[in-house]
């Protein structure tokens, strides 16, 4: 299968470092989850600073990777006796079980998913072509080289190579690669827990992030630049946490290394996180035992300008753009996300979480007074909006570029995580000192994942029966035909090739993902850059795919060079989408006339309702 390839690529190639960096400092503390995201951390820093000097290149991204693991090899062998000994550790039978139910409700749809749900992996998706297609970081080339765009470049460099390495189209790259970062974030979250009382804690904080809904929802909505950045965070607290203990340079600089793996890796991560970092400087006084002068000033300033540093040819690279960023379409706090805080978080963790406040306030270790604080400009950002108000009044107006749903949303995850531990642990203590719980949460678990394979095994029944129970969610854009039809315009049309899609809301725009072709339609983001010129034309064209046998419609396609058209497969055969997995009606336009009735249209292809008609010479 096509995804679990890329999972076991993006594992292989990616995760090699990461595993080299544990066997040469396992030694010295270093666990093999924080040292597989120090290995990701280090391959987005080197990619985007190659990125931003030469542009996006394959070979340069494959001798890089190479490079890296010759280095840490020839570390490697300087003491290999010493440190090559097993190192998986020996878990318990719930332990297994759990990690089997993790890996199955995270990994699970992937594979049953023709495309990533929801929208924003169009706009993910589109980035990667273009990448891959220009190697610029900072345009829409080729498709659209006028566009600009200002992001963090990491995870489409990622996808880019993997694409190139694979073959297989960009949506099931991102299906795979951002599946397998999932679990990276709850690993991570579980390795920053062990820091607040051992194994036990570390288990109690990845059930929190993988039970507490947040993450999951995150993932499904195809956030997938959140997921990458969630990871990031975590190693980079990680990581802080040794800078801050041991003071070696070392430790110094894999820390500013991960904190600008954060900025390269996710623009709202890092707005979060310095949500958190800001504050901590005032809080870092309550920490017990209390912060040295050496380590309040790593922690202030050698770590924060190491990031910078780090990040320096990204920033200079893209410093044309800063003065051009116009959000057009500005978010506001409300004060239901109070209420999208503790439902999103499946209500049970922020309990935990709250329980937890009183044995945090208490032990203030780090990581406790780090949560405590972070939690406070969550809610202020996402839902009083004080903040806002004021930033309103500014004439920079600062906080434009905050999104208060995602505030509360996904920077909830890793605090509620941590401060859920100190309440949990507590309870499973008590209970585990008066029942057999291992016996009974055995069972459970494996009553679970038994649920979770009979879902798989009928799901199609269950996507039926869902249609009049779930909440209108859209669900995924595209059918298997749909990606058919496009994969097909792939492989059977020229890179030049320039595509008239459907003009609705979301319906037509995986064709450029998936079609990797030049498309008038595209999923519009917050972070492009003189766009308006596109979106004019978009306006123009949109007459053409609904009357395409009208004089008119002829004019725009000759005129514009318009070489195909595709029309998704619900528009002929509407009958089906009571089978497909989404829940929100298609945003359906009144249709003029038939494309069979267009004289200068050829019918090329046609996956059950999927069509793809060329524009006769």
């Amino acid at each position: 299968m096509l995804v679990l390839t890329v999972m076991l690529a993006a594992c292989a190639l990616f995760g090699l470092p990461g595993l080299l960096i544990h066997m040469n400092l396992r030694s010295r503390g270093f666990g093999l989850i924080p040292s597989l995201g120090l290995g990701i951390a280090a391959l987005a820093v080197i990619f985007s600073a190659a990125a931003s000097v030469v542009g996006y290149s394959f070979f340069l991204q494959m001798g890089l990777i190479v490079a890296l693991d010759a280095v840490l090899l020839l570390a490697l062998r300087a003491g290999a006796a010493a440190r090559i000994t097993p190192w998986w550790p020996r878990l318990e039978r719930w332990q297994w079980l759990l990690l089997m139910l993790v890996s199955v409700v995270y990994l699970g749809p992937a594979f049953l998913i023709p495309v990533p749900f929801d929208t924003d992996a169009q706009g993910f998706g589109l980035l990667i072509a273009t990448v891959r297609a220009s190697g610029s970081i900072g345009t829409l080339a080729p498709f659209y080289p006028l566009v600009g765009w200002y992001y963090s470049p990491a995870y489409f460099l990622f996808g880019a190579h993997l694409a190139d390495l694979t073959g297989v189209g960009i949506h099931t790259v991102m299906l795979g690669f951002s599946h397998i970062l999932s679990l990276g974030v709850i690993a991570g979250i579980g390795a920053l827990g062990s820091r607040l009382g051992g194994r036990s804690s570390g288990w109690w904080a990845a059930i929190a992030a993988a039970g507490g809904v947040a993450l999951f929802t995150t993932l499904m909505d195809s956030a997938y630049t959140n997921i990458f950045g969630m990871w990031m965070t975590t190693t980079f607290m990680w990581m802080l946490g040794e800078a801050l203990r041991g003071g070696k340079r070392r430790d110094i600089l894999l820390a500013g290394m991960c904190l600008s793996a954060v900025l390269l890796g996710h623009p709202d991560s890092i707005l979060h996180l310095l949500l958190a970092y800001v504050l901590f400087y005032i809080s870092a006084f309550f920490v017990r035992p209390r912060f040295s002068l050496a380590q309040y000033f790593r922690l202030t300033v050698m770590i924060p300008a190491l990031g910078l540093l780090f990040s320096l040819p990204w920033l200079l690279q893209t410093w044309p753009l800063v003065g051009k960023i116009d959000v057009h379409e500005r978010q506001f706090p409300q004060l239901q996300h109070l209420f999208w805080l503790f439902s999103i978080n499946g209500g049970w963790v922020p309990l935990a979480a709250l329980f937890g406040v009183w044995w945090a306030a208490r032990r203030r270790h780090w990581l406790d007074i780090w949560s405590l604080t972070w939690v406070l400009p969550i809610v202020e950002i996402s839902s009083l909006g004080n903040l806002d108000a004021l930033s309103r009044r500014s004439a920079l107006d600062p906080l434009q570029i905050m999104y208060p749903l995602g505030v509360a949303w996904h920077s909830t995850v890793i605090p509620f995580s941590l401060l859920a531990v100190r309440g949990l642990r507590p309870i499973g203590e008590w209970v585990a000192y008066r029942i057999r719980w291992k016996v009974w949460v055995s069972r459970g678990l494996a009553l679970a994942l038994l649920g979770c394979l009979l879902t798989v095994a009928l799901s199609g029944w269950i996507v039926t029966w869902s249609k009049t129970v779930v909440p209108p969610i859209t669900g995924a854009v595209a059918s298997y035909a749909d990606v058919e039809a496009y994969s097909w315009l792939r492989a059977n049309s020229p890179p030049s090739a320039k595509v008239l899609n459907y003009p609705g809301r979301y319906e037509g725009q995986w064709v450029p993902v998936i079609a990797e072709r030049e498309s008038v339609y595209i999923r519009d983001q917050l972070f492009y850059i003189d766009a308006n010129a596109l979106r004019e034309w978009q306006k123009e064209m949109g007459g053409a795919f609904l009357d395409p046998a009208s004089e008119g419609a002829y004019e725009l396609m000759y005129e514009h060079g318009i070489d195909y058209v595709v029309v998704p497969q619900w528009l002929n055969r509407p009958d089906l989408l009571s089978t497909q997995l989404r829940w929100r009606e298609p945003d359906q336009l009144p249709q003029q006339s038939e494309f069979g009735y267009a004289e200068y249209l050829r019918l090329v292809a046609d996956f059950d309702g999927a069509q793809v008609w060329q524009v006769k010479d």
